[in-house]
């Protein structure tokens, strides 16, 4: 090896060789070009120019364009600046018309050159488009010819670095084939992985790409056979698969109704606890991305996949930890997290644990208590996995924190089974510190939670200590009629515990005079309430002063 015979390149090069010699010569340099040495000889030599000159030429034939493609192939795939100077030379839109030669192996080895072509150029994979070589692609794809078909899916591969053209070649019809080569039971398992990850990277362009790509995947039935890919034992074809199966039916609801079906959401929730690392990061990188659709919210959570998230908050990897938060901070914002999930005592474990953490994941975790708490039977459940000391001790931490624990609290008052409970955990001065929150819905929240609350004994002097009376008092004027309810109610139980300091309080923010006007409300039984009241307060001299003061005689 190492020796390039002058006359091979002379017999190219000469205007009075038939073509038969200049094809002759060419297949020679194109079969030396395999051996290193000779390759570095010819870079040297200008080999590649000879060609690229027999390329752009106004006559090169099938037979002679097969071996001056192999050739400049073999050279510009070892030198990337032979490359480069056939792409700033044009080659692109000589070749791309050539994809649809009659011969497949002049096709094949046109897709090979454009192929290191457009690896390498930018500009390349545009002139492809513009030439009309994406349908040639297509048909390539098409094939019935295993090495045609692995040309045409090389040559895609490196178009679709191009966003722009990797849209075009899903216009041109791209997805279809990729589609078929992929449920063939004997495909291989590299040429499936290469076709997934082309599928992903054309539904990834920009133009309405993915619509197209999930028609294709509708029109060929492809859910079920990747949701089978994703038990592959192909690392590559599996991860791939998974990523396929989340794109493709993401905002797609027949697609997702049929992943639900295939059972694809049951293979994931059971990779996520792989002792496989990638394994699981890809099964839980996919229920993140899952996660944030709509359609796939309720189907991750009927299929058990809370559990082994939540147990994956405390992963030892970082990466898998951080796909996990992202899964279940999604979940908890699209209310997916509800009762028939607490119901896995596991899960509500793990659930209740982070609230211990801090962290975004303790408020994303209290976000969720606070919406699951709504059901009895949830609260039962979180009930019996400690929650409650961890929500009580929450109502003092940052707004949006103590916000989430308020609700969550409400809920558990409002359950006569737990007020008790929460009356020795000593939260009435925290949910008195709430009222008046800047959160319209926080603040009705802790005024119902100490509504509740007044009617157990034990809790009635530890919110008139936390000053509740008073802030109830600043509620009468509200314009609502719950939250007026709901303020009186507390005061009627507070004053018959003590009507005293209830009075004091009230006559601070002008309670008597909320209390009068609400006589003249139209609504029967926040005149009944009121009227009950100030009945009750009227004991205490001062404040039965200030209510004939505001008229009140006249309205009773």
């Amino acid at each position: 090896g190492g020796d390039l015979p002058p006359p091979t390149v002379a017999l190219l090069t000469s205007s009075r060789s038939p073509l038969e010699t200049k094809t002759q010569a060419a297949r020679a340099l194109a079969l030396m070009m395999d051996d290193e040495a000779v390759r570095r000889l010819a870079a040297a030599e200008g080999v590649a120019g000879v060609l690229l000159e027999q390329l752009l030429g106004t006559d090169c034939p099938d037979a002679l364009l097969e071996w001056v493609a192999g050739g400049l192939t073999r050279l510009a795939s070892a030198d990337e600046a032979s490359a480069r100077a056939v792409a700033r030379a044009g080659g692109a839109f000589v070749l791309a018309p050539c994809l649809g030669s009659a011969s497949p192996a002049v096709a094949e080895e046109v897709a090979a050159l454009l192929s290191v072509l457009c690896e390498v150029d930018g500009e390349a994979r545009g002139q492809v488009a513009e030439v009309g070589g994406l349908p040639h692609v297509v048909a390539l794809l098409r094939s019935r010819t295993p090495s045609t078909r692995e040309a045409g899916l090389m040559l895609a591969r490196d178009l679709c670095r191009s966003s722009k053209v990797a849209g075009q070649l899903v216009e041109a019809g791209a997805a279809a084939p990729l589609l078929n080569a992929v449920t063939q039971p004997s495909a291989p398992a590299d040429l499936v992985a290469e076709c997934l990850r082309l599928l992903l990277a054309m539904a990834g362009a920009s133009g309405g790409a993915l619509s197209r790509v999930q028609a294709a995947v509708r029109e060929a039935n492809a859910i079920p056979m990747l949701t089978q890919l994703m038990q592959s034992g192909e690392s590559a074809v599996r991860q791939a698969a998974m990523k396929c199966v989340t794109e493709f039916s993401a905002g797609d609801a027949r697609s997702a109704d049929v992943l639900r079906e295939s059972g694809g959401v049951v293979l994931l929730s059971e990779a996520l606890l792989s002792p496989d690392e990638a394994t699981a990061l890809q099964a839980v990188s996919t229920i993140a991305q899952m996660s944030a659709s709509a359609q796939h919210v309720g189907s991750i959570v009927e299929n058990g996949c809370l559990g082994p998230l939540l147990q994956l908050l405390a992963h030892r990897a970082s990466a898998v930890r951080a796909q996990a938060e992202l899964a279940f901070s999604n979940l908890a914002r699209s209310g997916a997290i509800n009762s028939m999930l607490v119901q896995d005592p596991a899960a509500s474990r793990h659930l209740v644990g982070l609230l211990r953490r801090g962290g975004v994941m303790q408020s994303q975790a209290a976000v969720a208590v606070a919406a699951i708490a709504s059901d009895a039977r949830a609260r039962e459940t979180l009930y019996a996995q400690g929650v409650l000391p961890q929500l009580v001790s929450l109502l003092d931490a940052d707004p949006e924190l103590a916000g989430a624990a308020v609700q969550a609290v409400a809920h558990f008052a409002s359950d006569e089974r737990f007020r008790a409970t929460l009356a020795e955990l000593g939260c009435a001065r925290a949910l008195a510190a709430q009222l008046g929150h800047r959160n319209a819905d926080v603040s009705r929240c802790a005024l119902s939670a100490i509504a509740n609350l007044s009617f157990v004994p034990a809790a009635q002097p530890a919110l008139a200590a936390a000053g509740a009376p008073m802030r109830l008092g600043e509620a009468l004027f509200a314009p609502d009629e719950p939250t007026l309810h709901m303020a009186l109610a507390a005061l009627l139980n507070l004053s018959r515990a003590d009507a005293s300091d209830a009075a004091t309080q009230l006559l601070q923010v002008g309670g008597a005079l909320g209390l009068v006007t609400l006589l003249t409300r139209p609504d029967a039984r926040l005149q009944a309430q009121a009227a009950l009241l100030l009945g009750q307060l009227s004991a205490c001299a001062p404040f039965a002063q200030a209510a004939v003061a505001a008229d009140a005689t006249q309205l009773l």
